[in-house]
């Protein structure tokens, strides 16, 4: 399954845009929407996605302007772009920058599935046609990093800066880059999954209040904010999850 992203700075595109298709069915996971150009490059950041689609009339950063800080980065996605100017300045620039599709609104729906599919088939042949590397050692900067998050992840403090800092004294931008490079992820939800997983230690091991599971974890005593979270890496909330142990320990 791929992994999508949409941006548009209006709330009713956002909200059509997720209820247009049957996302699931076609082999997406959609992870979420963006409402501005910067919050969009933040998102791609940290999630890496396979496909995001972008409209090019947005706040802060327009959708060419993330496209082009994207080339910047170890994976870089796939990109639509979805507007409603049709300008050849702007499918020439486009064009410059690798972008696979410049769908113009208003957007039938046969359209973008036809698209999707397209861009899907050819990442799916990418994947199947890189040759099975032999496993290296990692990274003595990676493990370094590995092994200080698990002492020190409930600290709520804690940044890629801090740590390049007081432990590694090496430039946030390098490190950042090799451990991304080996871990496929970024530090920032490197760190939110390691804390996920041992809140949900914590719950199956009896721990209920939710506000202390979010200060032991390092997410502070914000339950909102945990909640959050918690419900975007595991798909449930964290009372719901709770319940779901509780019923599974009374069967």
């Amino acid at each position: 399954m791929v992994t999508f992203i949409f941006a548009d700075d209006e709330e009713i595109i956002r909200k059509g845009m997720r209820q247009c298709i049957d996302w699931e069915a076609e082999g997406i996971e959609w992870l979420g929407t963006a409402s501005n150009g910067r919050e969009t490059l933040k998102m791609i950041q940290e999630l890496s996605p396979d496909i995001v689609m972008v409209d090019i009339k947005m706040p802060q950063l327009s959708g060419l302007d993330v496209i082009r800080e994207a080339q910047e980065l170890p994976d870089k996605p796939e990109f639509i772009i979805y507007s409603g100017f049709d300008e050849f300045e702007f499918a020439k620039t486009a064009i410059r920058y690798g972008v696979r599709e410049y769908l113009l609104k208003p957007l039938r729906e046969e359209e973008l599935i036809h698209c999707l599919r397209r861009i899907i088939a050819e990442i799916d042949a990418k994947k199947s046609a890189v040759p099975e590397e032999k496993p290296v050692d990692e990274d003595p900067t990676v493990t370094k990093i590995k092994q200080y998050l698990k002492q020190h992840y409930m600290d709520e403090h804690l940044t890629l800066k801090m740590l390049c800092a007081k432990e590694l004294y090496m430039s946030p931008k390098y490190v950042s880059r090799i451990f991304h490079k080996e871990t496929g992820t970024y530090f920032k939800q490197y760190l939110l999954e390691m804390r996920v997983e041992e809140a949900k230690k914590l719950m199956q091991n009896g721990e209920r209040k939710i506000k202390d599971i979010a200060r032991r974890v390092g997410l502070d005593d914000n339950p909102q904010y945990f909640s959050q979270i918690f419900k975007k890496s595991t798909g449930f909330t964290p009372s719901d999850y709770i319940q779901s142990i509780h019923e599974n320990h009374r069967e």
